[in-house]
């Protein structure tokens, strides 16, 4: 994701995955003062998800397992038949 580049062998953060889903279903932005500042990261689509309910926790820079994806995966897809997102 960064730089807007794909890697598909490389890890995704909590984070990347929530910007993701959140761009992929038009979330709106949560809150202005969701920056990091350790990394200067910015968090709002991280909360967006956890409010949309796609995510119970934020730990922004922990690496997703792959079973954790398909959960979320799993999540978005329910939503998005839940909101006629077809």
């Amino acid at each position: 994701l960064d730089n807007g580049r794909f890697s598909p062998k490389d890890a995704i953060t909590l984070s990347d995955a929530a910007y993701t889903v959140a761009k992929i279903l038009s979330l709106p932005e949560m809150g202005s003062q969701n920056v990091s500042a350790e990394s200067g990261k910015d968090y709002k689509a991280l909360y967006s998800v956890i409010k949309a309910g796609l995510l119970e926790h934020a730990e922004p820079e922990k690496t997703l397992s792959k079973s954790e994806m398909a959960e979320l995966l799993c999540k978005v897809c329910d939503y998005m038949e839940e909101n006629n997102m077809n």
